[in-house]
Protein backbone atom coordinates (compact mmCIF):
# COMPACT_ATOMS: atom_id res chain seq x y z
CA UNK A 1 0.00 0.00 0.00
CA UNK A 2 1.12 3.34 -1.14
CA UNK A 3 0.68 6.17 1.71
CA UNK A 4 1.45 10.04 1.35
CA UNK A 5 4.22 10.45 3.81
CA UNK A 6 6.36 8.57 6.42
CA UNK A 7 8.01 10.29 9.11
CA UNK A 8 11.07 8.82 10.20
CA UNK A 9 13.72 8.76 12.89
CA UNK A 10 11.59 11.34 14.87
CA UNK A 11 11.22 11.59 19.04
CA UNK A 12 7.62 10.91 19.16
CA UNK A 13 5.39 12.71 22.06
CA UNK A 14 3.17 10.62 23.91
CA UNK A 15 0.91 13.53 25.30
CA UNK A 16 -0.78 12.08 27.35
CA UNK A 17 1.61 10.90 29.61
CA UNK A 18 4.42 13.28 28.89
CA UNK A 19 6.75 10.27 27.78
CA UNK A 20 8.80 9.58 24.88
CA UNK A 21 9.10 6.48 22.18
CA UNK A 22 10.30 5.64 19.26
CA UNK A 23 8.95 4.71 15.67
CA UNK A 24 7.74 6.14 12.19
CA UNK A 25 4.92 7.98 11.76
CA UNK A 26 2.76 7.62 8.79
CA UNK A 27 0.10 9.44 6.81
CA UNK A 28 -2.43 8.49 4.19
CA UNK A 29 -5.76 10.17 3.33
CA UNK A 30 -5.72 12.86 6.25
CA UNK A 31 -5.19 9.89 8.77
CA UNK A 32 -1.80 9.14 10.48
CA UNK A 33 -0.87 5.94 11.74
CA UNK A 34 1.79 4.40 14.14
CA UNK A 35 2.59 1.14 11.76
CA UNK A 36 1.75 0.77 8.41
CA UNK A 37 0.36 -2.25 6.57
CA UNK A 38 3.28 -4.89 5.60
CA UNK A 39 5.45 -4.09 2.41
CA UNK A 40 3.90 -0.49 2.71
CA UNK A 41 5.68 2.28 0.90
CA UNK A 42 4.67 6.06 1.03
CA UNK A 43 5.34 8.58 -1.76
CA UNK A 44 7.35 11.16 0.35
CA UNK A 45 10.04 10.66 3.41
CA UNK A 46 10.63 12.68 6.14
CA UNK A 47 14.38 12.56 7.66
CA UNK A 48 13.10 13.88 11.48
CA UNK A 49 16.53 12.60 12.81
CA UNK A 50 16.70 14.74 15.87
CA UNK A 51 13.84 16.59 15.95
CA UNK A 52 10.73 16.22 18.01
CA UNK A 53 7.37 14.45 16.43
CA UNK A 54 4.22 16.00 18.60
CA UNK A 55 0.15 16.23 17.40
CA UNK A 56 -0.42 19.54 16.06
CA UNK A 57 -0.29 22.73 18.31
CA UNK A 58 -3.49 23.99 19.69
CA UNK A 59 -3.39 27.62 20.66
CA UNK A 60 -5.80 28.02 22.50
CA UNK A 61 -6.70 31.78 23.19
CA UNK A 62 -5.93 34.52 20.16
CA UNK A 63 -7.69 36.71 18.32
CA UNK A 64 -8.09 36.26 14.88
CA UNK A 65 -11.38 37.41 13.23
CA UNK A 66 -9.38 39.43 10.86
CA UNK A 67 -11.69 39.84 8.39
CA UNK A 68 -14.34 41.78 11.19
CA UNK A 69 -11.91 43.35 13.61
CA UNK A 70 -9.05 45.81 13.62
CA UNK A 71 -7.55 43.26 16.52
CA UNK A 72 -8.04 39.80 14.50
CA UNK A 73 -5.11 38.42 13.15
CA UNK A 74 -4.95 36.27 9.92
CA UNK A 75 -4.25 32.53 11.40
CA UNK A 76 -2.81 30.79 8.52
CA UNK A 77 0.75 33.15 8.42
CA UNK A 78 0.20 33.28 12.18
CA UNK A 79 -0.24 29.54 13.14
CA UNK A 80 0.85 27.20 10.75
CA UNK A 81 4.90 28.35 10.71
CA UNK A 82 4.41 28.41 14.04
CA UNK A 83 3.00 24.43 14.62
CA UNK A 84 -0.26 25.48 15.30
CA UNK A 85 -2.99 23.40 13.45
CA UNK A 86 -6.05 24.72 16.14
CA UNK A 87 -6.63 27.51 17.14
CA UNK A 88 -9.40 29.40 18.94
CA UNK A 89 -10.48 32.62 18.85
CA UNK A 90 -11.26 34.20 22.28
CA UNK A 91 -14.68 36.18 22.16
CA UNK A 92 -13.47 38.64 19.42
CA UNK A 93 -17.26 37.89 18.31
CA UNK A 94 -20.69 37.82 19.77
CA UNK A 95 -23.65 36.46 18.53
CA UNK A 96 -24.67 39.37 16.25
CA UNK A 97 -21.04 39.36 14.19
CA UNK A 98 -20.04 35.62 14.81
CA UNK A 99 -21.43 34.06 11.87
CA UNK A 100 -19.67 36.27 8.92
CA UNK A 101 -15.92 34.97 11.22
CA UNK A 102 -17.34 31.54 11.62
CA UNK A 103 -18.24 31.22 7.79
CA UNK A 104 -15.10 33.12 6.59
CA UNK A 105 -13.29 30.42 8.58
CA UNK A 106 -14.92 27.33 7.56
CA UNK A 107 -14.04 28.55 3.85
CA UNK A 108 -10.79 29.90 3.61
CA UNK A 109 -8.84 29.13 6.57
CA UNK A 110 -6.13 26.03 6.43
CA UNK A 111 -5.82 26.55 10.39
CA UNK A 112 -8.60 24.50 12.15
CA UNK A 113 -10.54 27.72 13.75
CA UNK A 114 -12.96 27.63 16.64
CA UNK A 115 -13.52 30.19 19.03
CA UNK A 116 -15.41 31.28 22.05
CA UNK A 117 -18.62 33.57 22.18
CA UNK A 118 -18.32 36.85 23.70
CA UNK A 119 -20.83 36.51 26.47
CA UNK A 120 -21.88 39.65 25.45
CA UNK A 121 -23.82 40.08 22.01
CA UNK A 122 -21.13 41.92 20.36
CA UNK A 123 -17.76 40.67 21.65
CA UNK A 124 -15.01 43.09 21.76
CA UNK A 125 -16.08 46.17 20.08
CA UNK A 126 -13.28 48.45 18.67
CA UNK A 127 -12.86 52.18 18.73
CA UNK A 128 -10.05 54.55 17.63
CA UNK A 129 -6.94 52.17 19.09
CA UNK A 130 -9.28 50.60 21.80
CA UNK A 131 -10.70 47.79 22.70
CA UNK A 132 -14.37 48.13 23.71
CA UNK A 133 -16.79 45.57 25.37
CA UNK A 134 -20.11 46.12 27.82
CA UNK A 135 -21.12 44.18 30.56
CA UNK A 136 -24.35 45.41 31.24
CA UNK A 137 -26.56 42.27 31.94
CA UNK A 138 -29.15 43.54 29.56
CA UNK A 139 -26.76 42.70 26.61
CA UNK A 140 -26.09 39.31 27.40
CA UNK A 141 -28.88 37.29 25.39
CA UNK A 142 -29.29 33.73 26.92
CA UNK A 143 -31.62 32.63 24.11
CA UNK A 144 -29.36 33.93 21.41
CA UNK A 145 -26.12 32.30 22.81
CA UNK A 146 -28.27 28.88 23.52
CA UNK A 147 -29.15 29.00 19.59
CA UNK A 148 -26.07 29.79 18.58
CA UNK A 149 -24.99 26.44 19.97
CA UNK A 150 -27.17 24.97 18.29
CA UNK A 151 -26.46 25.95 15.34
CA UNK A 152 -22.32 25.73 15.90
CA UNK A 153 -22.40 22.82 18.06
CA UNK A 154 -18.38 21.99 17.09
CA UNK A 155 -17.35 25.54 16.22
CA UNK A 156 -18.23 27.29 19.59
CA UNK A 157 -16.39 25.87 22.43
CA UNK A 158 -17.32 28.58 25.44
CA UNK A 159 -17.82 31.62 26.40
CA UNK A 160 -15.32 34.69 27.50
CA UNK A 161 -15.65 37.51 29.46
CA UNK A 162 -13.23 39.58 31.39
CA UNK A 163 -12.73 40.72 34.92
CA UNK A 164 -10.60 44.37 35.27
CA UNK A 165 -10.73 47.67 35.96
CA UNK A 166 -10.56 48.55 32.65
CA UNK A 167 -13.88 46.84 31.68
CA UNK A 168 -15.91 46.11 34.53
CA UNK A 169 -18.16 49.25 35.78
CA UNK A 170 -17.96 50.56 39.29
CA UNK A 171 -20.14 48.21 41.44
CA UNK A 172 -20.77 45.24 38.82
CA UNK A 173 -18.13 43.31 40.94
CA UNK A 174 -18.56 39.18 39.65
CA UNK A 175 -22.12 39.81 38.06
CA UNK A 176 -20.67 39.57 34.48
CA UNK A 177 -19.07 36.26 35.32
CA UNK A 178 -21.90 34.56 37.40
CA UNK A 179 -24.03 35.30 34.55
CA UNK A 180 -21.44 33.88 31.81
CA UNK A 181 -21.55 30.69 34.17
CA UNK A 182 -25.50 30.44 34.48
CA UNK A 183 -25.40 30.71 30.61
CA UNK A 184 -22.80 28.18 29.94
CA UNK A 185 -24.52 25.71 32.46
CA UNK A 186 -27.75 26.22 30.24
CA UNK A 187 -25.58 25.32 27.03
CA UNK A 188 -24.10 22.38 28.76
CA UNK A 189 -28.25 21.57 30.07
CA UNK A 190 -28.71 21.89 26.42
CA UNK A 191 -26.14 18.74 25.42
CA UNK A 192 -23.03 21.36 24.14
CA UNK A 193 -19.76 21.45 25.31
CA UNK A 194 -19.68 25.05 26.96
CA UNK A 195 -16.63 26.19 29.10
CA UNK A 196 -16.32 30.04 30.44
CA UNK A 197 -12.54 31.22 29.83
CA UNK A 198 -12.50 34.61 32.26
CA UNK A 199 -9.70 37.09 31.13
CA UNK A 200 -8.01 37.94 34.67
CA UNK A 201 -6.15 41.47 34.76
CA UNK A 202 -6.11 44.41 37.45
CA UNK A 203 -9.28 43.27 39.31
CA UNK A 204 -11.49 46.39 40.65
CA UNK A 205 -10.82 47.01 44.53
CA UNK A 206 -14.06 45.37 45.50
CA UNK A 207 -12.91 42.08 43.80
CA UNK A 208 -10.65 39.36 44.98
CA UNK A 209 -9.37 36.54 43.17
CA UNK A 210 -10.37 34.05 45.55
CA UNK A 211 -13.96 35.29 44.93
CA UNK A 212 -13.71 35.33 41.43
CA UNK A 213 -12.19 31.37 41.57
CA UNK A 214 -15.00 30.34 43.79
CA UNK A 215 -17.38 31.63 40.81
CA UNK A 216 -15.83 28.99 38.29
CA UNK A 217 -16.45 25.47 37.91
CA UNK A 218 -14.12 22.77 37.24
CA UNK A 219 -13.01 22.87 33.32
CA UNK A 220 -13.75 26.94 33.16
CA UNK A 221 -10.05 28.48 32.31
CA UNK A 222 -8.25 31.32 34.06
CA UNK A 223 -6.04 33.67 31.50
CA UNK A 224 -3.37 35.51 32.25
CA UNK A 225 -2.26 33.33 35.13
CA UNK A 226 0.67 35.10 35.61
CA UNK A 227 -0.40 38.93 34.86
CA UNK A 228 1.42 41.36 37.73
CA UNK A 229 -1.08 44.11 37.56
CA UNK A 230 -3.02 44.35 41.11
CA UNK A 231 -3.90 41.47 42.85
CA UNK A 232 -1.63 38.63 41.30
CA UNK A 233 -1.54 34.87 42.14
CA UNK A 234 1.72 35.67 44.39
CA UNK A 235 0.28 36.54 47.80
CA UNK A 236 1.96 39.09 50.53
CA UNK A 237 4.96 36.47 51.34
CA UNK A 238 5.67 36.48 47.70
CA UNK A 239 4.38 32.64 47.23
CA UNK A 240 1.30 31.23 45.01
CA UNK A 241 -1.73 31.82 47.01
CA UNK A 242 -3.88 28.73 48.35
CA UNK A 243 -7.12 29.52 46.66
CA UNK A 244 -4.78 29.40 42.87
CA UNK A 245 -3.31 26.04 44.15
CA UNK A 246 -7.55 25.08 45.10
CA UNK A 247 -9.05 25.91 42.13
CA UNK A 248 -6.16 23.88 40.27
CA UNK A 249 -7.02 20.78 42.39
CA UNK A 250 -10.85 21.32 41.66
CA UNK A 251 -10.07 21.47 38.12
CA UNK A 252 -10.27 24.94 37.32
CA UNK A 253 -7.37 25.39 34.03
CA UNK A 254 -4.70 27.96 34.60
CA UNK A 255 -3.94 29.90 31.38
CA UNK A 256 -0.29 31.45 30.65
CA UNK A 257 -2.90 33.39 28.07
CA UNK A 258 0.70 34.98 26.99
CA UNK A 259 -0.06 38.25 25.43
CA UNK A 260 2.21 41.06 25.44
CA UNK A 261 1.75 42.69 29.17
CA UNK A 262 0.10 39.42 30.64
CA UNK A 263 2.86 37.79 32.29
CA UNK A 264 6.38 38.42 33.84
CA UNK A 265 9.27 36.30 34.48
CA UNK A 266 9.66 37.21 38.39
CA UNK A 267 6.14 35.67 38.53
CA UNK A 268 6.90 32.76 36.37
CA UNK A 269 9.68 31.64 38.15
CA UNK A 270 8.37 32.07 41.41
CA UNK A 271 5.25 29.78 40.54
CA UNK A 272 7.30 26.96 38.90
CA UNK A 273 9.22 27.40 42.44
CA UNK A 274 6.40 26.43 44.13
CA UNK A 275 5.32 23.80 41.93
CA UNK A 276 2.90 25.79 40.50
CA UNK A 277 2.91 25.31 36.38
CA UNK A 278 0.01 26.42 33.81
CA UNK A 279 -1.91 24.17 32.50
CA UNK A 280 -2.50 25.76 29.22
CA UNK A 281 0.05 28.04 26.95
CA UNK A 282 -1.25 29.96 24.67
CA UNK A 283 -0.50 33.11 23.11
CA UNK A 284 -3.38 35.82 22.83
CA UNK A 285 -1.62 36.89 20.05
CA UNK A 286 -3.58 40.08 18.33
CA UNK A 287 -3.23 41.72 14.97
CA UNK A 288 -0.54 44.25 16.64
CA UNK A 289 1.07 41.95 18.19
CA UNK A 290 1.23 39.33 15.14
CA UNK A 291 5.38 38.81 14.98
CA UNK A 292 6.06 41.82 17.12
CA UNK A 293 7.96 41.70 20.47
CA UNK A 294 7.96 41.07 23.55
CA UNK A 295 5.98 38.38 22.69
CA UNK A 296 4.17 37.28 19.10
CA UNK A 297 3.48 33.60 18.88
CA UNK A 298 2.64 30.68 20.37
CA UNK A 299 6.37 28.97 19.51
CA UNK A 300 7.66 32.41 21.56
CA UNK A 301 5.64 31.46 25.06
CA UNK A 302 6.79 28.11 24.38
CA UNK A 303 10.84 29.49 24.84
CA UNK A 304 9.86 32.04 27.61
CA UNK A 305 8.70 29.37 29.88
CA UNK A 306 11.61 27.35 28.95
CA UNK A 307 13.76 30.24 30.05
CA UNK A 308 11.68 30.46 33.17
CA UNK A 309 12.54 26.55 33.98
CA UNK A 310 10.14 25.02 32.85
CA UNK A 311 9.99 21.22 31.73
CA UNK A 312 9.80 20.61 27.98
CA UNK A 313 7.34 18.01 28.65
CA UNK A 314 5.25 19.85 30.38
CA UNK A 315 5.49 22.61 27.79
CA UNK A 316 4.33 20.68 24.96
CA UNK A 317 1.89 18.91 27.68
CA UNK A 318 0.22 22.67 27.64
CA UNK A 319 0.13 23.18 23.51
CA UNK A 320 -1.49 20.18 23.08
CA UNK A 321 -3.58 16.96 25.48
CA UNK A 322 -4.39 19.66 27.73
CA UNK A 323 -6.02 22.74 25.42
CA UNK A 324 -8.03 19.84 23.88
CA UNK A 325 -9.36 18.89 26.97
CA UNK A 326 -10.03 22.21 28.18
CA UNK A 327 -12.10 22.92 24.86
CA UNK A 328 -13.68 19.61 24.56
CA UNK A 329 -11.51 18.24 21.39
CA UNK A 330 -9.76 15.36 22.25
CA UNK A 331 -11.27 13.01 20.05
CA UNK A 332 -9.55 14.25 17.17
CA UNK A 333 -6.65 16.85 18.21
CA UNK A 334 -4.32 16.84 20.87
CA UNK A 335 -2.42 13.11 20.47
CA UNK A 336 -0.78 11.30 18.36
CA UNK A 337 -2.65 7.76 17.64
CA UNK A 338 -4.25 5.42 14.88
CA UNK A 339 -6.71 6.72 12.86
CA UNK A 340 -6.76 9.85 14.06
CA UNK A 341 -7.03 13.49 11.94
CA UNK A 342 -2.84 14.11 11.08
CA UNK A 343 -2.35 17.39 12.62
CA UNK A 344 1.57 16.79 13.25
CA UNK A 345 4.35 19.14 14.24
CA UNK A 346 7.55 19.00 14.01
CA UNK A 347 9.83 20.96 16.23
CA UNK A 348 13.87 20.81 17.05
CA UNK A 349 15.51 22.32 19.86
CA UNK A 350 18.74 24.08 19.58
CA UNK A 351 21.13 25.74 21.96
CA UNK A 352 21.29 29.29 21.52
CA UNK A 353 22.14 32.78 23.20
CA UNK A 354 18.76 34.57 22.28
CA UNK A 355 17.72 36.95 25.35
CA UNK A 356 13.87 36.71 25.95
CA UNK A 357 12.47 39.88 27.36
CA UNK A 358 9.29 40.47 29.38
CA UNK A 359 7.05 43.81 29.20
CA UNK A 360 8.53 45.25 32.14
CA UNK A 361 12.10 44.49 31.17
CA UNK A 362 13.42 41.39 32.91
CA UNK A 363 15.32 39.21 31.08
CA UNK A 364 16.57 35.76 30.74
CA UNK A 365 19.03 33.99 28.75
CA UNK A 366 17.19 31.28 26.65
CA UNK A 367 18.39 27.42 27.70
CA UNK A 368 17.02 26.31 24.16
CA UNK A 369 14.60 27.38 21.26
CA UNK A 370 11.54 25.43 19.62
CA UNK A 371 12.57 25.84 15.69
CA UNK A 372 9.73 24.87 13.93
CA UNK A 373 10.81 22.41 10.86
CA UNK A 374 7.50 21.39 9.32
CA UNK A 375 3.38 21.80 10.19
CA UNK A 376 1.22 18.90 8.28
CA UNK A 377 -2.53 20.13 8.54
CA UNK A 378 -5.14 17.90 8.14
CA UNK A 379 -2.52 15.08 5.95
CA UNK A 380 -1.27 17.84 4.01
CA UNK A 381 2.07 19.59 4.74
CA UNK A 382 1.21 23.23 5.59
CA UNK A 383 4.82 24.90 6.39
CA UNK A 384 8.19 23.39 5.67
CA UNK A 385 11.24 25.03 6.93
CA UNK A 386 13.94 25.73 3.86
CA UNK A 387 16.50 23.42 4.64
CA UNK A 388 14.29 20.49 6.09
Amino acid sequence: MLYDLVIRNGHLFEAQTGSWFPGDLWVRDGKMYLSAEPGASAAETVDATGCDVLPGLIDEHLHINYKGSNIGANPDPLCLPCGVTTACDAGTTGIANFEPFGLHSKLYCQTSVLCYLHVNSYGLQNGIGKVEESHQLTEFSEPGIRAMFDRYPEFIRGLKVRVCKATTPAGLRLDAVKRAVEIADAVNWDGHFCTVDVHYGDLPEDVSLDELLETLRPGDILSHVFQNKGETILNSNGHVRECVREAQCRGIYLDDCHGRPHWSFPIIEQALADGVKADILSSDTIYASAYTRPAFSLLHAMCVLSAAGARTEDIYRAVTVTPAKALGISDWAGQLGDGRPADITILREITTDQIFEDYYGNSRPANKVFLPMMTIRSGKVAYRQIFF
